[in-house]
């Protein structure tokens, strides 16, 4: 279901259905709601982002899925949001996300909650190269937290370089 609103789109969508392959001859629900948004602030400025709430939604937006150990599907929460500038000569995104388990039964060690802070910058090359047609050249940096069942926690970054032709 999507609403319109002056400057951007609101949707709100559902899921609901069996797993049966996860643990074999079991069927587990698969379950989630989202509201996910896009918010023109500008011209050139969008704020946009997706929030959820589900179990075992592993097939397409989170990590949970059932808990081997007590098969028992696991309940999270996710969310992500970012602002993104789209300009004539370049593109910039920042933004975090975030997404957290509520399974008290995780395995010691198991990834638990992760937050993530993103950034990116892409400069548009175009011109007489190739017709006019733009190439982006850009660059990705991203930090993640993660929290592990039992304590402790591991930290990653994460730097993408990338080089995009459209046609």
């Amino acid at each position: 279901m999507e609403f319109e609103i002056e400057r951007g789109k609101i949707g709100i969508s559902g899921i609901f259905g069996d797993d049966e392959t996860t643990i074999r001859g079991e069927e587990k629900d698969i379950e989630g709601i989202s509201v996910d948004w896009l918010i023109r602030l500008h011209d050139n400025l969008i704020f946009k982002g997706e929030a959820a709430d589900g179990e075992n939604l592993a097939v397409f937006l989170s990590r949970s899925s059932v808990n081997a150990t007590t098969r028992e599907e696991q309940d999270v929460t996710t969310f992500w949001t970012e602002l993104v500038y789209s300009g004539a000569n370049y593109n910039w995104w920042v933004g975090v996300a975030t997404e957290n388990f509520d399974d008290n039964a995780l395995a010691a060690g198991a990834n638990e909650d992760t937050q993530v802070i993103f950034g990116a910058f892409q400069w548009k090359l175009k011109g007489a190269v190739l017709a006019g047609s733009p190439i982006l050249l850009g660059v990705e940096v991203a930090t993640f937290e993660t929290d592990l069942a039992g304590g402790g926690g591991n930290d990653a970054d994460q730097v993408i370089f990338s080089g995009i032709y459209k046609y």
